[in-house]
């Protein structure tokens, strides 16, 4: 799929398990570039959360769509900058959107772009009604409160100390 600026790589459960796994070696398949590496910690968390959204593929093959990682690939230069997806398929009718950029590509409008397109995906599925998209940001997170708003959010109050923001899909862009 793709944005004016974007290409996103949406990962299918191979493709996944190979990221998992062989990171260079899935760029290399897929000919983009993964750039600037990820720290041990990062990795170790990706690791995880990656097994996560995997089960997740398992249990509901339909809806892969909802639970993959999405590779964010800027068209000029054709490297991995950040990651973006949704962490499962909606629990009634609300669907959570999480992401992330490497410190490089920061402050340039990918993400909401990024963020854009998933919202168009998830008011798309036929497997699912998705009403909400729902996101969590750290009150001191002001770059992603921003992506947010630009793509229609409001804030919805606290989950534990992260604000909770809501879109209603019906208000989203055709």
């Amino acid at each position: 799929m793709e944005t004016e600026r974007l290409y996103l790589y949406p990962l299918d459960a191979e493709l996944l398990w190979t990221l998992r796994k062989d990171a260079d070696g899935l760029c290399s398949r897929l000919g983009i570039r993964l750039g600037e590496p990820y720290g041990f910690f990062e990795q170790r968390r990706r690791h995880k959360v990656y097994s996560a959204k995997l089960a997740v593929m398992r249990d509901h093959p339909r809806s892969w769509l909802l639970a993959t990682t999405w590779l964010i690939v800027p068209k000029d230069t054709m490297t991995v900058v950040g990651e973006a997806g949704f962490k499962g398929p909606p629990n009634l009718g609300e669907i959570e959107v999480g992401y992330g950029l490497k410190k490089s590509a920061r402050n340039l409008g990918y993400m909401t772009e990024t963020v854009t397109l998933l919202c168009r995906v998830a008011a798309a599925q036929q497997e699912y009604t998705v009403k909400t998209v729902m996101a969590k940001t750290l009150p001191g997170n002001v770059p992603s409160h921003r992506v947010l708003e630009k793509n229609g959010f409001a804030r919805d109050g606290v989950i534990g100390k992260h604000w909770r923001w809501l879109k209603r899909l019906d208000e989203a862009e055709p």
